[in-house]
């Protein structure tokens, strides 16, 4: 018993196969894309009212810096000082920067914890990026 193989027969099956498969392959990208762009638009609605909120106290935001430096009797030379404190620089760095002793430093930032009521360079910083910054 001889079998003939069609070879042109068995192309064209084989191209027809891996069309299906692509096709399949697509369709589930696209259910994945549509999932997510679902999930993408159920979390920009339920935000929507934050945002709206967000943009409605900004300029009561941008205003309580300038209030911030007024309420506390802030200098310029203090919020050079909380500046560099919010930056990160330590108190010799502090004292090179504004050419002081670390002494003279170390007491200026007790006296601004004092003034602010504030308990430690943490708290500072903190103050600076809400009221100065």
């Amino acid at each position: 018993m001889q079998v003939t193989i069609d070879f042109n027969l068995l192309g064209n099956i084989i191209i027809t196969i891996l069309a299906i498969l692509a096709l399949v392959f697509l369709v589930l990208v696209l259910v994945k894309v549509n999932k997510l762009l679902g999930s993408a638009q159920k979390v920009l609605d339920k935000n929507s009212n934050n945002i709206d909120q967000v943009i409605e106290k900004l300029p009561d935001l941008l205003n309580n810096r300038d209030t911030a430096k007024e309420q506390y009797d802030l200098n310029d030379r203090e919020q050079q000082f909380i500046s560099l404190v919010a930056n990160g620089l330590n108190n010799k760095e502090i004292a090179e920067t504004l050419f002081l002793s670390e002494g003279t430093v170390r007491n200026y930032l007790s006296n601004l914890l004092d003034k602010l009521g504030l308990r430690d360079r943490t708290q500072l910083a903190i103050f600076f990026y809400q009221h100065l910054k």
